[in-house]
Formats: structure tokens, sequence, C-alpha cells
């Protein structure tokens, strides 16, 4: 399992527009992909799932990736978070 913590940045916190582009990243894998914020954990391929945690802008979120190709896909995602949530 492959882990990639991060402080959002963006004072709008984690918005739709940043929810979708980050979930249609993470459904390209096979591996399974989840986002944890404030204790909750959430499949990080679902746009609904990553807004109902609710991210502002300060929180910090948790991205697990396992699989068979959790490293390219960590590679990936580990890229796109700061032009997300930055």
């Amino acid at each position: 399992m492959k882990e990639i913590r991060y402080q959002v940045t963006n004072p709008m916190g984690l918005h739709a527009r940043c929810a979708s582009l980050f979930a249609q990243c993470a459904v390209e894998w096979r591996s399974a992909v989840t986002m944890t914020s404030k204790g909750k954990t959430v499949n990080g391929k679902q746009v609904l799932d990553i807004l109902g945690l609710a991210v502002l802008g300060g929180d910090e979120v948790v991205v697990q990736v396992e699989g068979p190709d959790e490293d390219d896909a960590i590679r990936q995602l580990s890229t796109l978070l700061p032009k997300l949530f930055g």
C-alpha cells in the first residue's frame, strides 16, 4: 500500500471541480484508491464520496492506493494533488 498526506492550501477547500478531476484520474487505475480526512475514509473514485468529506482549506487529506499498479497510480496522484488542492 502506498500513501500520500497532503494539506489542502486552497481556501475553497476541496470543491466539486477538484473532486471530479481527482476521481477521473483515480478511476484509470486498477488499484483501490481511498481518501481520508477528519477520520472519515471514502472511495477516491467516487466524486460524491469525495465531496462528502467536506474538506476545507487547511485540512489534511490522506490518499491510499493499494493494488497491482499502485506505484504508477500514486506517482500520478501525487503530481495531481498540488494542482487541485494547492
